[in-house]
C-alpha cells in the first residue's frame, strides 16, 4: 500500500491508496479540509475532491496506470505517486 505522511509539532497527516478497493484515504489530526487532485503521469488533472479526516475518494473511474495525488489544506501539502492495476 503506497502512502505519504507529514508530521509537524502539532499535526500529522497522510494520504494513502488501497489499490484493491481503488480508494484514496486521508488521515489527519487537524480539522482542515484538504483539496485533493489526482493527475495522470502527463500532468493532466483527472479528478478533484475535498476531503477531511477519515474521508475517501473513489478512484474506480480511473483505468490502470500511474497517477499522482496532491492534497493540500493551504499549510500542509501531501504528494503521492501510485499505481492502479
Amino acid at each position: 500500500m503506497a502512502s505519504v505522511e507529514v508530521i509537524s509539532d502539532d499535526t500529522s497527516s497522510r494520504i494513502y491508496v488501497d489499490a484493491q478497493s481503488k480508494l484514496l484515504y486521508l488521515e489527519t489530526t487537524c480539522e482542515s479540509i484538504f483539496q485533493v487532485g489526482v493527475f495522470n503521469i502527463s500532468g493532466n488533472l483527472l479528478m478533484t475532491s475535498e476531503l477531511s479526516n477519515g474521508d475517501a475518494l473513489m478512484l474506480d473511474a480511473l483505468s490502470s496506470g500511474v497517477y499522482i495525488a496532491v492534497a493540500s489544506d493551504g499549510m500542509t501539502q501531501l504528494k503521492l505517486k501510485f499505481i492502479l492495476k
